[in-house]
């Protein structure tokens, strides 16, 4: 291989890169937020429906409770609209704004003995330990 087919691979190599970035990092925060809905308790659905994620700023304000049957699917929507469209992501805010979360957090419902935020964070440790920015 000449030197200038190297910088040549190089270069098309480093075309690869962000949008391999760019793909993890949304299917990461697409895992965490399903997972945050998911082990949140859920009596009307308000707090699981709150896990909210932007690419922009961090969220503000609620979204109404769609029913607790309905509240991680409606959750993931949310997040995959928020992520519709986004090529060089910088930054994904994953954001509950409901008041008592932390309580929940805490294990303050029967529902759920609490950690659920730690234990999110293991699903996006398993995509950054698994995927592959560059490929072979």
């Amino acid at each position: 291989m000449t030197l200038g087919q190297f910088k040549l691979r190089m270069e098309r190599r480093a075309k690869d890169v962000e949008p391999r970035l760019n793909s993890i990092l949304q299917k990461a925060a697409l895992a965490i937020q399903q997972k945050l809905a998911e082990l949140t308790p859920k009596k009307t659905g308000f707090a699981a429906v709150n896990w909210q994620i932007s690419t922009r700023a961090r969220p503000t304000g609620t979204i109404p409770a769609p029913g607790k049957e309905r509240a991680v699917l409606t959750a993931m929507a949310q997040g995959k609209m928020a992520l519709v469209g986004s090529k060089a992501v910088k930054r994904i805010y994953i954001t509950n704004n409901v008041h008592y979360i932390r309580l929940l957090n805490q294990g303050s419902s029967h529902q759920h003995p609490g950690g659920f935020v730690e234990i999110s964070l293991l699903v996006a440790k398993r995509f950054f330990a698994t995927g592959r920015i560059i490929a072979r």
